[in-house]
């Protein structure tokens, strides 16, 4: 989870105060976080979809 990797960086970054414009900082990770979450539910489809293919094998 490459994006839910750099969205940790930076929250991480931006809470230590190591960036150098908070206001674009807050903007950056706002949009990191919405990348996270559309990664994250992309996951849970492609898991879903394999979990129904597999039972629905088993059930025929």
């Amino acid at each position: 989870m490459s994006i839910g990797r750099a969205y940790d960086d930076i929250a991480h970054t931006i809470t230590n105060g190591d960036y150098h414009d908070p206001l674009y900082a807050r903007k950056v990770l706002d949009g990191a976080k919405e990348s996270r979450d559309v990664e994250l539910m992309h996951i849970n489809e492609r898991i879903f979809v394999k979990l129904r293919d597999f039972f629905e094998d088993i059930s025929q």
